[in-house]
């Protein structure tokens, strides 16, 4: 039989009797102690147990005491046990955690971290002894536990094996690497002299030599047989010559019987009937026996040897050694009717019951095949065992009925199926559906719920099918016309939990959703059951969320139970809140917060080892890195999830695929875009989560816009419209209106995509869509930089393109407006604005640092070798003192920018990075070119007007000399060459005015570019005609006058003669 043991007796030490001190082996264990791990072994009745009790007693060591047996199989179970030990030895500090189903993929980090955790609690020295750890099959992963927990006891700590084998094959690495000493059968074998002393100390008196020689050599050594060979009384009673044929434990029987046979009737009788019990108090066995104060008979059996320990804590409680036991159980057997010995097992299992222990009371049950009254224990139990983690030890239990009882109590199928929820969700839905229907057929109100709950639960957990909520929604408004469901707060709270993330996720637009989102607010502040609460949480805040009620969710979070500290009490329910809190902060912009519970919930993970997260947290994380366009990091987080994308859920590899779309089309690889879109999109489909199918389709949508595929992306927006109305979220409104504006654009119906973007940009102003999280921010960037050049929303607009560090594909050099993080401005005056405020610098400190960002930007700010700015700035300097002078300014403008990727090195070449900056003298330049091609192009009168548009916001951007006062010849070259393509675009713009008859708009043109170059002669010719055509001679010559006075002064040169023609002309006109 199995032993299971409870309580006191499987973590006290037991009291030390009146034994001999074996100071032969006492030394031997001293010297054992260079090495952490001592390993005795030997048969049953060695006295192993009780040599390394006393030997602990003789040197005062402080000890925890473990006693192992077959339950400890069960990882839970053992770690549950063990932190009641430690809880015993150390009852100030708080417990040990539970092994829970979460902790399963690593055990290995989870027993690292709980041993080290109980290391720490153990006051040095100390020892930690586990005994019986023969009790465990072989086979059972409690031996890669072990291994595990030794492979790092502090100095100060030893741990001591006791086993009835040699070292398991695990632990035998131990001692190939030195750390365990192992202490076997040979040195426990008693010699002639300790033989004497043990027979001298359990008869009072001293025996001939020569009949303890033959006692010592009849039992060869063997404790347990020379106590009951002394016991028996003459040599002429026992046949060695006989026995010695035999196994010990056949030997022990023979001798034990010898002995019980001598013992009273009434010590027998009371032996039989306690035979059954793990461990006794005189409370028990009082009752169980009908022999009044029969506490008197064990502290007999203990004081006189016969082979019982006693453990005190609050009282004294006694267990029978192994061998003893199971003589006692095999003659109780012979000794009782049947009936006797059942009905001694029902008392004696209700008796362990009513004093707590009712895991022992399960095992009596169990072997006394009473299934009605395990039944009833079982699931008395079943709650606490799965608070404590021990889910497996609970299946076990619910798995030894019969089917026909599994039928008629569905209690069995509802505890079976949560036993294996976490990790086979698939199952435990057969078990619940079988338990409602049994459950519903007998009336039983709160398993139905219950039931339907759990149901629920699992189509959660697969993460597969969410389409089969439906019905199971339906089923529950059913059920409300017959059962009320709220009866217990538990009952509530699981119920609650569990309709409200059926609606949120797949009926947001049921017509009761706001009743349930009402009574989960309520239970959200009173349920005690933090995973309840995580889950309301999470679907209280996802379905805000999405209607775009952002205020709601804050006032949801804030109200949120604490959870227990420190994390790792339950760190399943701290990573669970931190992803909801991550998800809250990233909607409201807070990315540093967003990533610092990430990074926190990830810490908890590596820390306790609880991964089955992990997957979930890296896809959030590379979510909102996407939305920040982080490409590097969010591309190597979509690294780490792509070798599990093929085993995780649907509703995951959806997500993945959304992620993997969305960092193509940042990438501009429109092809993968698309492909990574229609895969999430078919796979979300099949899950059939409301909002996300909703969000997938404008957002495919998106994808089909930027590739041409217009008609294709109008029918899926089609799609999502005709969601969107089924629900009023104006979060999703402004998202498909974005959308539709996107199209529209792209399709060049101008002002239809403009009346949408300005709809879209007005409802995200009014309700605060400050964020980007539902969409593509490459769309989004697009969508903004129209609306900056339409002057649509501006402020809101640029609010937006901040918050989410929107990066168009082509930075929009002609957009001054933008939010750029850095403007220089050098076209008639230097100065650095950061986030539009000024840049404060004392000049003559920062000399260098801004003499290297003028020569960057003049020299293009792209892939400027270092050695060519060295050459600029430090032309007298040999080469190394050039390399460090380099070196330290570019620090120097890293610092003074506040950006320092900003300015990026990269393989010895130089860049301003245009995500960053923008540099009016670029901008000009890219209007310029712009012009210049808008020019060659412009064939019609609609043509030439978007010429005439792109070349005066060239004029009007050209505010002076580049860089007015440095007189450096890559500065000089810089300025005559925007210089000399403004004076060109102003020259065609005023051609242009005059060929469209805005003389007077031609004369403006004329007058500024003649104020920017007064050298400029053909604006002189042109504003001249201009002048004559309207009249104004006068005018006209004084105009003249001025060309020729400043030709003559600035470069000694008279009138062209073209010049001379136009003059004549108007004088001939007189």
């Amino acid at each position: 039989m199995p032993r299971i043991l409870e309580r006191s007796a499987k973590v006290t030490r037991p009291a030390a009797t009146e034994i001999l001190h074996r100071q032969r082996l006492f030394q031997l264990l001293d010297r054992c102690l260079d090495r952490p791990v001592i390993w005795v072994s030997g048969p049953a009745g060695y006295g192993k147990t009780t040599l390394v009790n006393s030997y602990l007693k003789d040197r005062g060591h402080n000890c925890l005491w473990f006693q192992i047996d077959e339950g400890d199989h069960d990882p839970a179970t053992f770690f549950y046990y063990l932190g009641l030990a430690a809880k015993n030895a150390t009852p100030r500090r708080q417990r040990l955690p539970f092994f829970k189903p979460e902790y399963l993929p690593s055990l290995p980090t989870f027993t690292l971290r709980f041993f080290e955790k109980l290391y720490q609690r153990l006051k040095s020295p100390c020892f930690l002894v586990f005994d019986n750890y023969h009790e465990v099959s072989g086979s059972a992963p409690f031996h890669d536990v072990m291994l595990n927990g030794l492979s790092h006891i502090p100095a100060g700590m030893t741990v001591i094996l006791i086993s009835r084998q040699e070292p398991h094959a695990n632990l035998a690495r131990l001692q190939a690497n030195r750390r365990m000493h192992v202490v076997g059968q040979k040195n426990l074998r008693l010699n002639l002299e300790e033989a004497a002393a043990i027979a001298r100390l359990l008869s009072k008196k001293t025996l001939p030599k020569e009949r303890v020689r033959r006692l010592h050599h009849g039992v060869d050594g063997w404790v347990a047989g020379l106590v009951l060979a002394l016991e028996t009384g003459t040599r002429e009673e026992i046949d060695f010559d006989v026995v010695a044929r035999h196994g010990t434990e056949e030997i022990f029987n023979y001798l034990a019987g010898e002995v019980f046979d001598k013992l009273d009737s009434r010590t027998r009788t009371f032996l039989l009937k306690t035979a059954l019990l793990p461990q006794m108090t005189a409370r028990i066995t009082d009752p169980l026996t009908g022999i009044s104060r029969s506490g008197r008979i064990l502290a007999g059996l203990y004081k006189g040897n016969h082979f019982t320990e006693r453990r005190f804590r609050h009282k004294p409680e006694y267990q029978y050694h192994p061998l003893f036991k199971n003589y006692l159980q095999e003659r109780a057997k012979d000794t009782f009717a049947p009936e006797i010995l059942s009905e001694l097992q029902h008392r004696a299992a209700a008796l362990l019951e009513e004093d707590g222990q009712e895991e022992a009371a399960i095992q009596i049950l169990q072997e006394a095949g009473e299934w009605q009254g395990l039944f009833r224990l079982v699931l008395k139990v079943a709650p606490r065992m799965l608070a404590q983690g021990r889910s497996r030890r609970l299946q076990d239990w619910l798995e030894l009925f019969p089917g026909t009882m599994v039928d008629e109590n569905p209690w069995i199928s509802y505890w079976l199926g949560i036993c294996r929820l976490a990790f086979d969700p698939l199952y435990s839905r057969q078990r619940f559906q079988k338990a409602f229907e049994t459950f519903k057929a007998q009336g039983d109100e709160a398993g139905v719920f219950l039931s339907w709950a759990a149901y629920a639960d699992s189509i959660y957990m697969a993460l597969d099918d969410f389409a089969l909520y439906d019905h199971w929604i339906l089923v529950f408004e059913q059920l409300l016309e017959t059962f009320d469901p709220f009866t217990t707060e538990p009952v509530e709270a699981r119920i609650v939990a569990a309709m409200l993330t059926a609606l949120t996720f797949r009926q947001p637009q049921h017509p009761d959703i706001n009743t349930w989102v009402d009574r989960a607010t309520a239970v959200l502040t009173k349920t005690p059951d933090v995973h309840a609460q995580n889950r309301i949480l999470q679907a209280l805040i996802y379905y805000k969320i999405n209607l775009g009620d952002f205020n709601s969710a804050s006032q949801i979070l804030l109200m949120a139970k604490p959870l227990p500290v420190p994390a790792d009490v339950d760190p399943l329910a701290w990573i669970t809140r931190n992803i909801h809190e991550a998800t809250y902060f990233a909607c409201l912009g807070m990315h540093t917060t967003c990533f610092e519970k990430l990074d926190e919930a990830l810490n908890i993970s590596e820390k306790t080892g609880v991964h089955i997260l992990d997957y979930l947290l890296h896809e959030n994380r590379t979510w909102w890195l996407l939305n920040q366009n982080d490409l590097e990091a969010g591309g190597a987080s979509l690294e780490i999830l792509e070798p599990f994308v093929d085993s995780v859920p649907l509703v995951k590899q959806a997500f993945y695929h959304d992620l993997k779309s969305q960092e193509a089309l940042c990438r501009k690889n429109l092809p993968e875009a698309a492909r990574h879109a229609d895969l999430a999109l078919k796979l979300n489909c099949s899950a059939g989560i409301f909002w996300v199918t909703c969000f997938n389709y404008y957002k495919t949508a998106q994808v089909l816009t930027e590739m041409g595929r217009f008609s294709e992306a109008a029918q899926h927006l089609e799609q999502a419209a005709g969601m969107a109305e089924q629900i009023d979220s104006k979060l999703i409104d402004f998202y498909i209106l974005m959308s539709v504006a996107h199209l529209r654009l792209a399709r060049g119906e101008k002002d239809a995509g403009l009346s949408c973007l300005r709809e879209a940009l007005q409802l995200g102003k009014a309700h605060r869509f400050n964020y980007v999280f539902l969409d593509h921010p490459a769309v989004s960037a697009k969508l903004c930089t129209k609306a900056l050049e339409e002057g649509i929303e501006v402020a809101y607009a640029r609010e937006y393109i901040r918050n989410n560090n929107l990066i168009p594909a082509t930075p929009p050099l002609h957009l001054e407006n933008w939010p750029w993080p850095l403007k220089v401005f050098t076209l008639g005056r230097f100065q650095i604005l950061k986030n539009d405020r000024p840049v404060r610098f004392r000049r003559k400190t920062q000399e260098k640092p801004l003499a290297l960002l003028k020569a960057l930007i003049a020299l293009g700010g792209r892939d400027v070798r270092k050695e060519q700015v060295a050459d600029f700035l430090w032309p007298d300097t040999d080469g190394d003192m050039a390399h460090r002078a380099f070196k330290t300014t570019l620090h120097r403008l890293r610092k003074l920018v506040g950006i320092p990727e900003a300015v990026v090195l990269n393989g010895g070449e130089i860049t301003l990075n245009p995500q960053y900056f923008w540099v009016d003298v670029w901008a000009l330049q890219h209007l310029l070119e712009c012009a210049g091609t808008a020019w060659q192009k412009a064939s019609t009168a609609e043509t030439a007007a978007e010429a005439a548009e792109t070349a005066q916001k060239a004029i009007d951007l050209y505010k002076g000399r580049f860089l007015n006062g440095t007189d450096t010849p890559w500065a000089i070259a810089l300025h005559e060459q925007v210089r000399n393509g403004v004076i060109r675009n102003i020259e065609n713009l005023g051609r242009y005015w005059q060929e469209a008859g805005m003389v007077d708009k031609a004369i403006s043109c004329y007058q500024h570019g003649l104020e920017l170059d007064p050298l400029a002669e053909p604006l002189y010719q042109q504003l001249m005609r201009c002048l004559g055509q309207t009249g104004r001679k006068t005018e006209s010559m004084s105009v003249y006058e001025r060309c020729k006075t400043n030709l003559a002064d600035k470069l000694s040169i008279a009138p062209s003669a073209e010049t001379e023609a136009i003059r004549a002309s108007l004088l001939a006109g007189e």
